[in-house]
């Protein structure tokens, strides 16, 4: 990411540096081509046509590096409080940092959202710098728990975060599938929570946890290539639950009248009528059986 934003600073800069080279001799051109022209030259009318061409383009190139400017500038992010404790590491860390002392790693659960606790009580600072703009300060939160961990929150990514000593537990503690329960995502539904996220049956909830195993073990998978009107999509999410958070997505593709399981590889072709992917076959009886039951 960083890489990128350099690049395209040094674009906009290169950008600029021709423009202004741009209008310079855009301006000279047409003085001297127009003088050229009334002392009756005949280049000079053409190289005046020319020169002021060169002139216009070059303000709107120049143009590019200050409208980007001022959007960036105007959609940076809002700068946090600054706290009494700054991170020893200064800017932000997406892994692990030290505060007051006590060193705070990433719980390492990508997948992990928090949907409950509160996170408004800033406790550590650190600086945001942009290239061009004014450095400006992000915050690490206290994520309140009924768990007793001292997790911390990030204002960047939602990344958890937890002391060093703490995260093999909370590791353990977020992980244990015995917290959650499967719901289905229905978000055709306008009705309230409990009909957009529904809970799953028992055997529901047992053949969901058996296809999330059968997904982390990474068995072959196939490409289907299909087209919107030929094939069902069926979310289904794995929150905790104390609501507190979600752990888990499973995307159950049907097609043709077979099942299979979404991976990440998923593109659509040309226009969004069509798409390929690569999925995991499953059972088709207990996914028809399963679908039927949210329907």
């Amino acid at each position: 990411m960083a890489g990128g934003v350099f690049a395209f600073v040094v674009l906009m800069i290169i950008l600029l540096c021709i423009g202004f080279g741009g209008i310079a001799a855009g301006i000279v051109g047409t003085i001297l081509f127009n003088k050229a022209r009334k002392k009756g030259k005949k280049f000079g009318k053409p190289l005046t046509i020319v020169s002021a061409v060169v002139l216009s383009i070059s303000i709107l190139i120049t143009a590019l590096p200050f409208c980007a400017y001022v959007f960036f500038y105007v959609n940076a992010p809002k700068e946090s409080p600054k706290t009494d404790i700054i991170i020893e590491e200064r800017v932000h860390q997406d892994e692990r940092f030290t505060a007051d002392g006590v060193v705070y790693e990433y719980i390492g659960i990508d997948n992990l959202e928090v949907l409950g606790g509160d996170f408004s009580e800033p406790l550590f600072s650190y600086e945001v710098k942009f290239y061009l703009f004014p450095s400006s300060w992000g915050c690490y939160y206290k994520l309140e728990n009924d768990y007793g961990f001292n997790f911390v929150i990030d204002d960047n990514m939602g990344r958890i975060y937890c002391p060093a000593d703490e995260k093999e537990k909370a590791r353990e503690f977020l992980n244990d599938n015995s917290r959650y329960e499967w719901h289905y995502n229905n978000y055709d539904s306008e009705a309230d929570f409990d009909d957009v996220c529904k809970l799953i049956n028992d055997d529901g909830q047992k053949f969901l946890f058996d296809l999330l195993d059968t997904y982390n073990s990474e068995p072959e998978t196939i490409r289907i290539k299909a087209k919107f009107e030929d094939y069902n999509e069926y979310e289904f999410e794995l929150y905790s639950k104390d609501n507190f958070c979600s752990k888990d997505v499973l995307t159950i593709t049907e097609y043709k009248g077979k099942y299979y399981i979404e991976t990440d590889d998923v593109k659509f072709l040309g226009t969004t009528e069509t798409y390929t992917a690569e999925v995991i076959e499953i059972d088709d009886v207990s996914a028809k059986k399963l679908i039927e039951s949210v329907e």
